[in-house]
């Protein structure tokens, strides 16, 4: 596997996320299911690409957890099925509340 913390040029950073799952695009392509909502082509293309793994189902799976690179997050793009639930007004450094200055997650399910 490539080393997740490399830059991709102008791209930004790559940004390890964890893999949830595999599937296959229209020309039979291997896509991974990213933990952050994007997706991703893999190919085992060496010495440009190197995933051996991809042609066996038992390697596949057991990758399922693991951490690979994710250059649309090192770009900040938001996931395609990203949907706004609420809003608010627009805060500066002397309007932001104190809750708000806290790290957040985001619950299991989106809104």
């Amino acid at each position: 596997m490539t080393d997740p913390t490399h830059t991709q040029g102008d791209a930004g950073l790559a940004v390890p996320r964890r893999i949830l799952g595999f599937e296959r695009d229209a020309a039979g392509e291997w896509i991974v299911r990213l933990a952050c909502g994007h997706r991703r082509h893999v190919r085992h293309r060496p010495p440009l690409s190197d995933y051996p793994w991809l042609a066996d189902a038992a390697a596949r799976e057991a990758r399922i957890g693991a951490a690979i690179e994710c250059g649309r997050c090192g770009r900040g793009e938001l996931p395609a099925d990203v949907a706004e639930c609420r809003t608010t007004d627009t805060f500066d450094e002397a309007t932001l509340p104190a809750g708000l200055r806290r790290d957040r997650t985001i619950r299991a399910g989106g809104c």
